[in-house]
């Protein structure tokens, strides 16, 4: 089997990196090597590897820069997919695809299902709903995974961001968005278990809510779990008040849904889920976080 991994730079490319065994067939490119946006490249790489499997890690995630940052977010997320598309489907390969939890309005108080009508509040979660529509629409063999909440020690995430400000007294963080936060790490371990037990090549194609099963929490929630889990690892001596502000009070550039929680039956039906909690992977994330700090 032959995997092409585009983005190969960003936390779940790097994850990938980390994760996958040098005995499957990886050809890796960073946004540096080759951009999504070079169709003329792509195509000759594409002829040059003829990938069984194609994994699009490249994205433009930068969710309140976004607001500003229009037409690069949407060339990224939405027009360079459109492009992979169709190479996918001229050179037989399956497309594996990362979405966002952002799609959606965050007006249930139910986990939201794949079914679910995705309605963006953001204009980065428009961009990134236009990419999966694409893909639904005109893919022969894909697999979108729509994700929350994702960190790693690479790139710039939440967990790295709190983590730099562990010296303050205090901080403000939400307590009204809810959310399951997301490994890069586990999404690549996923992604190496079910391509080595062949399930991309058994499993319904198609999208799916990806999450691990974990409870609902708010950002405020996360941040004392971080540090929960920080002190008991002695990666920190002290850990600041964390106290809790609202989504208004806090005004970032982009409208953020209430709750994007994901239900994970539809994944969990047709694939191989690792089975650990959010604490038990922090354990194993938390130190290699804070030597990329």
């Amino acid at each position: 089997m032959k995997v092409l991994i585009l983005g190969a730079n960003g936390q779940i490319g790097r994850s990938i990196s980390e994760i996958f065994s040098p005995n499957l067939k990886q050809f890796k490119y960073s946004k540096d090597q080759l951009s999504i946006l070079d169709n003329e490249n792509l195509l000759e790489v594409f002829k040059k590897i003829d990938p069984d499997v194609v994994i699009n890690c490249a994205a433009y995630t930068k969710v309140d820069l976004a607001e500003k940052e229009r037409e690069k977010a949407n060339q990224i997320n939405y027009k360079a997919v459109k492009n992979l598309v169709f190479l996918s489907n001229k050179f037989g390969s399956t497309l594996i695809h990362f979405s966002t939890d952002y799609v959606y309005d965050g007006k249930k108080n139910t986990p939201y299902l794949e079914s679910d009508k995705t309605v963006p509040l953001n204009f980065y979660g428009v961009t990134k709903n236009s990419g999966d529509e694409v893909i639904i629409k005109n893919c022969k063999k894909y697999f979108i995974f729509r994700l929350s909440g994702v960190f790693s020690p690479y790139g710039e995430n939440f967990v790295k961001s709190i983590l730099r400000l562990r010296d303050k007294k205090s901080l403000k963080v939400v307590n009204d968005q809810f959310l399951k936060p997301t490994s890069a790490r586990m999404i690549a371990t996923f992604l190496f278990e079910n391509l080595k037990k062949k399930k991309f090549e058994t499993s319904p194609y198609g999208l799916y809510n990806f999450s691990f099963d974990d409870d609902p929490m708010s950002w405020n929630d996360f941040t004392k779990l971080i540090f929960e889990q920080a002190i008991f690892m002695k990666l920190v001596k002290k850990i600041p008040e964390v106290v809790t502000t609202s989504s208004k009070e806090f005004n970032a550039q982009a409208i953020r849904p209430s709750y994007s929680v994901l239900d994970n039956s539809k994944v969990k039906q047709n694939f191989i889920l690792p089975k650990v909690g959010l604490k038990e992977v922090l354990k194993k994330d938390l130190p290699l976080i804070f030597s990329k700090l």
